[in-house]
């Protein structure tokens, strides 16, 4: 009895894991490299749940732009992030948090 709950808790997660693998999955939308750069001026950006990376030396100015369905942002060490007036929405992932540590 104990086996098949098991087993239908893993087809489920395997399930949901498929349809909403992009939301956790760690593909990278946008990357930024170094001596790059990229302002928004009123305009919007649809990442569809993709990260953003900023490297060494790049820069991400939002100004007043928004970024729509953003997955994680990375910034390295020496990448700049200005916020200003600008909005990032967030991704939000189907599964509660504690199925996504198991994921990762």
């Amino acid at each position: 009895m104990r086996l098949s709950k098991l087993l239908y808790f893993a087809m489920a997660a395997a399930m949901i894991f498929i349809v909403y693998g992009t939301a956790w999955s760690g593909e990278v939308g946008l990357i930024i490299q170094n001596g790059g750069s990229l302002s928004f001026n009123n305009e919007t950006l649809y990442l569809n749940c993709l990260d953003v990376r900023i490297e060494d030396g790049g820069m991400l100015d939002l100004n007043s732009g928004v970024i729509i369905d953003s997955g994680r942002i990375y910034r390295d060490s020496g990448g700049i992030l200005i916020r200003g007036d600008g909005v990032i929405g967030y991704c939000e992932p189907f599964l509660p948090p504690i199925f996504l540590l198991l994921l990762e």
